[in-house]
């Protein structure tokens, strides 16, 4: 029903409430948003990483603004799920057995490679029900979980396409997200101007899908910068406050092709996971002036951080770090032991 609304106190606290229920900065349930990136860029290591900060305590790619682990369901219906599973498992090497716990706790795959879409032209047919039951059972099985990542989303609406029925799609995507309550991302791939760089990023960077892009919440790019790291910009970000908003965020790979932003990834993984007081006597004893972990520019390493622990290997890694990192954290000592 329409009506005046008077300004007041607790009309203002009703936004301050609904702050709560981002589950990531810009992005609430009920609501739907996009990853974009060509083929190679690693959009489904991209999700997992997200998916391992969502699930636990630590920052990997640094877009979550809670401290507390969220559950996430993971649909990777391009990829086959053994191939994931062994991704994971990789992964995991990367991470204390507590941080494990946690992401196997709040983090689950979803298995089912039968479409959410179909085009209105099936109306009526054997196969437009089946599509209809996998999208009803895409919603029971998501409102058990705070976020639903659909990787890739052209493989999620099965015969559509990505001009001729995109609003079939933008209405499949929306109705998941209300009637399960949750927050989606779905991947999906530029134009191929765009991939090409003959035209310029934009919030509906993707190939097709016009009205679905344009009813999205929430837009990431990612875009390959040679083999060194990977760029991640936000393309949509209206209800993301500035702290959150990333612009060409550099993203890079330990050898486990774990995704991470290396400074979140560092000072929250390596110092408080991985580095203990032994450790760090073992790091003074091998360098005369020892640097600060959190310092570590993981695109010097060669191996993972999670091999830190190992002497030999953290021998050979820390003699790749510069004379100023060194000298930076002999400072940091100096400052620790004045308090």
């Amino acid at each position: 029903m329409a009506g005046i609304l008077k300004l007041n106190s607790d009309l203002l606290a009703e936004a301050e409430n609904h702050n709560l229920d981002h589950i990531i900065p810009g992005l609430s349930k009920g609501e739907y948003g996009f990853i974009i990136g060509s083929p190679g860029t690693g959009k489904g290591y991209f999700c997992l990483s997200l998916a391992y900060e969502l699930t636990s305590s630590v920052n990997v790619v640094g877009l979550k603004s809670h401290p507390n682990p969220i559950k996430v369901l993971y649909w990777p219906v391009e990829e086959k799920r053994l191939r994931v599973l062994k991704r994971i498992k990789k992964h995991m090497r990367s991470f204390s057995s507590e941080v494990r716990d946690s992401i196997f706790e709040h983090l689950s795959l979803y298995d089912n490679y039968e479409p959410i879409c179909a085009p209105m032209m099936m109306y009526g047919t054997a196969a437009y029900e089946m599509v209809v039951q996998s999208k009803n059972q895409l919603i029971e099985a998501a409102k058990d979980v705070d976020l639903l990542i659909i990787d890739t989303v052209r493989e999620a609406v099965g015969a559509c396409k990505e001009v001729d029925n995109d609003l079939e799609i933008k209405l499949a995507l929306q109705e998941i997200a209300e009637k399960s309550d949750t927050a989606i991302l779905v991947t999906h791939h530029p134009t191929k101007d765009i991939t090409k760089r003959k035209e310029l990023i934009t919030s509906v960077a993707g190939s097709g899908l016009s009205l679905t892009q344009a009813t999205s919440r929430y837009a990431l790019y990612l875009e390959e910068k040679g083999s060194e790291y990977t760029n991640l910009t936000h393309t949509k970000h209206n209800n993301v406050e500035q702290a959150y908003v990333q612009r060409n965020t550099k993203l890079h790979w330990t050898t486990d092709s774990l995704v991470h932003n290396p400074e979140m990834y560092l000072t929250e993984i390596v110092t408080k996971t991985f580095i203990n007081d032994e450790d760090l006597k073992l790091i003074d004893a091998e360098l005369e002036n020892p640097i600060k972990p959190s310092s570590i520019n993981l695109s010097k390493m060669k191996i993972p951080v999670s091999e830190l622990k190992r002497t030999k290997q953290l021998k050979d890694e820390l003699s790749m770090i510069s004379d100023d990192e060194k000298a930076k954290y002999k400072e940091f000592l100096k400052q620790q032991k004045n308090k």
